[in-house]
């Protein structure tokens, strides 16, 4: 098994400073059929902090879900839907081919939201110093909130050898 493909969304930044990120990383693993050969991570981060993870594996339609570390806490809930291959013509292939060998890429939608409980104590965590700040913006907007973290159309080339198997891109 290795990478496929991967893609990182950075959802607030101040200067080079990542506020908050998800990585998304597809992992394929040709020794399977190539249906169940594809399995998905999603990696959440807040102030480059490691927050929680979950990995599909193989990718099929159906729920995510995520627990957030401390010292933020909270869930992460998601959804992958249409996944499926497409002929060169970006027709759906169709399910007589089971194996999916006219296959030219695979695709799928994620959707998720974060709800994120915040607390004083946990952004100074983070960030030592900003308890001002941190007063200030729970006074303002409350200590849970949701983010939307997941909005991915994701489409994957299978890339083949000469002799039609696929392989891993170069």
């Amino acid at each position: 098994m290795s990478d496929y493909w991967s893609d990182k969304t950075v959802f607030a930044h101040v200067g080079r400073l990542e506020l908050a990120s998800v990585t998304y990383e597809v992992v394929a693993d040709f020794t399977q059929p190539l249906p169940t050969a594809f399995s998905l991570k999603i990696t959440l981060r807040g102030l480059g902090v490691y927050l929680g993870s979950t990995t599909m594996n193989p990718i099929a339609n159906g729920a995510l879900a995520i627990d957030i570390a401390p010292p933020i806490g909270g869930k992460a809930a998601g959804n992958v839907s249409g996944w499926g291959a497409v002929d060169s013509k970006g027709a759906a292939v169709p399910a007589a081919d089971a194996a999916w060998k006219d296959a030219s890429a695979v695709s799928f939608l994620i959707t998720a939201a974060a709800n994120v409980t915040l607390s004083v104590a946990a952004i100074m965590g983070l960030v030592p110093g900003l308890g001002w700040a941190a007063r200030a913006a729970l006074a303002l907007f409350g200590s849970t909130v949701t983010v939307n973290i997941g909005h991915k159309a994701v489409s994957l080339p299978i890339h083949r050898d000469a002799s039609g198997n696929p392989i891993q891109p170069n």
